[in-house]
């Protein structure tokens, strides 16, 4: 339990590294990068990279890296939304209100048609 409480503890402070990372690398990349002012602020993480990537082959592998983290970020986020809608609709809705004796076989079935619905709507709007 003590294990727990001291990873929970240190969880509360995690999210401000985070953002005194990113801060720091757009505050450096600000004086770094010139002709960045104003709406154009808004590209220094990209100038950055771009740089760093030109810079050398271990530069272009670890900017690779970086927008494949950021692509599995995005990508678990949307799966776990995705998987949360459904199980939301397939329960709450159809188990509980629509047909409260459906088997665990046809709430999975209506779970896997909800994401399947939800997936080409989100598709179609992208």
């Amino acid at each position: 339990m003590a294990v727990l409480n001291r990873s929970i503890a240190w969880m509360a402070f995690m999210p401000f590294v985070a953002i005194g990372f990113i801060f720091v690398a757009g505050t450096m990349g600000l004086a770094h990068v010139e002709g960045l002012s104003g709406p154009a602020a808004d590209q220094v993480l990209g100038r950055m990279m771009q740089e760093v990537q030109l810079a050398s082959l271990f530069g272009y592998w670890l900017v690779v890296l970086l927008i494949c983290a950021v692509l599995a970020a995005m990508m678990s986020t949307a799966d776990s939304a995705l998987l949360s809608i459904s199980s939301m609709v397939s329960k709450d809705i159809y188990g509980a209100i629509v047909r409260p004796d459906a088997t665990e076989g046809q709430l999975t079935r209506v779970g896997k048609l909800c994401s399947w619905i939800l997936l080409a709507l989100l598709v179609g709007l992208a």
